[in-house]
């Protein structure tokens, strides 16, 4: 990626959870926090953006009862959603 805006991001909702308000619990510590959204690629050995989209599908059995599936689609995006830049690196050309 050509920017720092998932970093940024990061580091501004690690602040903003920390906020007493947001917490789950009075006394409760910030583990982690990181985008699920950032991936390497194989073999190409690229940083790519991706937002991930979960999915859940229902449907009724024959018993009457209701089985569920869930599922997860990820969409490469081309350029950052937060400031407009290519998610390509330097040099390297959109296919």
């Amino acid at each position: 990626m050509n920017c720092t805006c998932i970093t940024e991001m990061e580091t501004k909702l690690s602040e903003r959870v920390k906020n007493p308000d947001s917490k789950p619990w009075p006394d409760a510590q910030l583990e982690s926090l990181s985008c699920a959204g950032v991936v390497l690629s194989f073999p190409e050995c690229k940083t790519k953006l991706v937002i991930p989209f979960k999915t859940r599908w229902s449907r009724a059995t024959k018993a009457g009862k209701r089985q569920t599936r869930l599922s997860e689609v990820n969409v490469e995006v081309s350029f950052c959603p937060f400031c407009g830049k290519s998610t390509a690196t330097e040099g390297e050309v959109e296919a």
